[in-house]
């Protein structure tokens, strides 16, 4: 584990991470840092702008953790305002890099997709928690959630299965599905109470 001052990073994601630059051949590496520092740039920054206080980001294998302070409470429609943020800055600088940069505009145009799939913990997920909250109350909202994302990463798993079976060897849908399956699995019992501790998932 590797901690720079409110940053800390998980041993999974940091061998993660040199396998990533070890093998990467086609200089993705440091495109898709780019595209991860600018999503969670854009989470830190709208945070902050809502009156929100940072108590450390934890990067792990499953993805990036956004804590607040105990005390700092954001509303729900602030929550989602600033779950929304991560991919907003995506989809900004794939427009801005469309022309000079492509490979970045689309590196950072496929994270800010994914993270918007409804599926806990990923942003969409969250949103779709907040958006839930008020009006079902906060245990319906969690229930809708995990439901939903079971149901998602089962039909991403199938046609993963599919997309393999036909190719007969890209296995990209398939693994992004079992990685999804791995981050429910282990933040299951992550769904915020209240919706007061934003923690912003991705596929960094």
């Amino acid at each position: 584990m590797l901690r720079l001052g409110r940053l800390e990073l998980s041993g999974g994601a940091l061998v993660t991470l040199a396998l990533f630059f070890y093998l990467d051949d086609q200089g993705l590496f440091p495109l898709s840092l780019t595209a991860c520092a600018v999503h969670e740039g854009g989470h830190l920054l709208a945070l902050k702008l809502l009156g929100g206080a940072v108590d450390q980001v934890r990067v792990t294998l499953t993805g990036a953790e956004i804590r607040l302070r105990g005390m700092c409470r954001l509303s729900y429609p602030r929550e989602a305002m600033s779950v929304l943020a991560g991919p907003g800055a995506n989809l900004l600088l794939a427009a801005a890099c469309a022309g000079p940069m492509p490979a970045l505009a689309g590196g950072s145009l496929i994270l800010g997709l994914f993270n918007l799939l409804p599926i806990w913990p990923l942003d969409g997920g969250r949103l779709v928690y907040f958006l839930l909250a008020s009006p079902l109350g906060e245990e319906r909202a969690q229930t809708v959630c995990r439901r939903l994302a079971a149901v998602c990463v089962a039909l991403a798993g199938a046609a993963g299965a599919v997309l393999l079976w036909r190719s007969g060897y890209n296995f990209t849908l398939l693994a992004a599905a079992l990685w999804l399956a791995a981050a429910v699995r282990g933040r299951r019992k992550g769904l915020p109470t209240g919706g007061r501790t934003v923690t912003m998932g991705h596929n960094d």
